[in-house]
C-alpha cells in the first residue's frame, strides 16, 4: 500500500525519470525482512520530486518528521455567578453626593438628620425578612397615601417608606389624622398641598419613639417626595382623606 508525500501523483512519470533505491532496513529488534523501496521521481515541469514509500514500518531518515500531536485543550468550567454584594447606606450617600455633582452642585454638601434605610412598600415583606425584623414591624408612608390616591402619578407600593413597629406607626399617624380632622369640622373638603405638609411634618416632630435626627431626616424626605416626586404646586387643593372621621354632635 503506498502513500502519497505531499501531493498527488503525476499521471505519468517516464520509466528513466525513477530511481530505484534499495538498502536493508533496521527495526526496532535488528533486520526485519525485505527492505522498503524509496522511488524518487522527476516529474516534468520542474515541480518538487514526489517521494513514495513501499512497505517498512518505519519512513526513511531523510523525510521530515512529523509534528507533535497535541490534544484539544479541555474546556474551560463555567464561572461561578458573582456573589451580589449589598448596597449600605453609606452606598447611596455616595451616590447621592454624585448625582449633586453632576446636576452642577459645588462646595461642601452639609447633611441634615440621619441616614436612613427605606424600600418600596410593595418589598417592605421581603426586606422585613431580610433584616429580620421582629413581628409587628410595618412599613411607614411618609405623605398619607390616603391623601395620595386622589393624585394622578401617585403610586402606593412605589412609594419609599420606613419599617418601624406599629406602635410608631400610631405616633407618627396620629397628629394629621388630628389636624385633618379639625379642617373638616370646619366645613372644609380639601386643604392645599403646603397644608398637608405642615400637618404631615408637625405629626412627624411630635413622635415619641423617634430620635431628632430621624425625624429631621424623614420630614426632609417628606419635602421632596411631595413638590419634586411628585411635583405638587404647595398652593394646590388635595382632597382631605377620612371625610367619616368628623362626625358634628347633634
Amino acid at each position: 500500500m503506498a502513500e502519497e508525500i505531499p501531493e498527488a501523483l503525476p499521471e505519468a512519470v517516464p520509466a528513466e525519470q525513477v530511481e530505484l533505491a534499495t538498502g536493508t532496513y533496521d527495526g526496532p529488534s535488528g533486520p526485519s525482512g525485505p527492505s522498503p523501496t524509496v522511488a524518487s521521481a522527476k516529474p516534468p515541469g520542474g515541480k518538487p520530486p514526489l517521494r513514495v514509500v513501499q512497505g517498512g514500518r518505519n519512513p526513511p531518515a531523510d523525510l521530515p518528521a512529523a509534528g507533535p500531536r497535541t490534544a484539544a485543550p479541555p474546556a474551560r468550567p463555567p464561572r461561578a455567578p458573582k456573589k451580589a454584594v449589598a448596597r449600605t447606606p453609606e452606598d447611596e450617600y455616595q451616590d447621592f453626593l454624585a448625582m449633586l455633582r453632576e446636576e452642577g452642585a459645588t462646595g461642601e454638601v452639609v447633611a441634615a438628620g440621619e441616614r436612613l434605610s427605606l424600600a418600596p412598600y410593595a418589598k417592605a415583606a421581603e426586606a422585613r425578612a431580610e433584616i429580620g425584623a421582629p413581628p409587628g414591624t410595618q412599613g411607614l408612608h411618609l405623605f398619607p397615601d390616603a391623601v395620595g390616591k386622589h393624585i394622578p402619578g401617585f403610586k402606593k407600593d412605589a412609594a419609599l417608606v420606613l419599617l418601624e413597629p406599629r406602635a410608631i406607626n400610631t405616633e407618627m399617624d396620629a397628629g394629621w389624622k388630628l389636624a385633618f380632622q379639625r379642617m373638616q369640622a370646619e366645613g372644609r373638603a380639601t386643604a392645599t398641598a403646603w397644608e398637608v405638609h405642615n400637618a404631615v411634618s408637625e405629626s412627624i416632630g411630635a413622635a415619641a419613639h423617634l430620635s431628632p435626627g430621624v425625624k429631621a431626616s424623614l420630614q426632609l424626605r417628606l419635602q421632596d417626595e411631595m413638590f419634586i416626586e411628585l411635583g405638587l404646586d404647595p398652593a394646590q387643593e388635595l382632597i382631605l382623606p377620612y371625610a367619616n372621621f368628623y362626625k358634628p354632635k347633634p
